[in-house]
């Protein structure tokens, strides 16, 4: 009974840290801001640490732990400085052993626009931390 509660808080443990994983295959760099609400919705989203930036065609990651700001919804804002002209980037959230959940599924950027759940709500989702 005991060894069966010490795995019930390991697993809660692992739900409360996920990493966001990013998978960038645009022609250029791409900013990867991360937000966290209360709410599954951007109004009253908040910036949560600085923004992860991700070169053409590399991969990058970030960390988070529920003490870094735990929160139950999460998404990401995407930005490129420059206009990419091929690719997309993908985001996951990844979360205990062989889980993952995207939050950008293969959004194509051929701009300079920041871009969010509200202006791609098809590719970006605001999803549970």
């Amino acid at each position: 009974m005991k060894t069966l509660t010490v795995r019930r808080i390991a697993l809660e443990q692992l739900k409360r840290t996920v990493t966001i994983w990013v998978d960038n295959s645009l022609n250029q760099a791409v900013s990867i801001q991360i937000k966290i609400n209360d709410v599954q919705s951007l109004t009253g989203a908040i910036d949560l640490g600085t923004a992860l930036s991700v070169a053409a065609g590399a991969k990058g990651y970030r960390t988070l732990k529920a003490e870094d700001g735990y929160s139950a919804y999460i998404t990401v804002s995407c930005v490129c400085s420059v206009a990419p002209t091929a690719g997309s980037v993908t985001v996951k959230k990844l979360f205990a052993p062989a889980h993952e959940v995207k939050i950008v599924d293969a959004l194509a950027i051929t701009d300079t626009a920041v871009h969010d759940a509200n202006t791609d709500p098809d590719k970006i989702f605001i999803i549970e931390w």
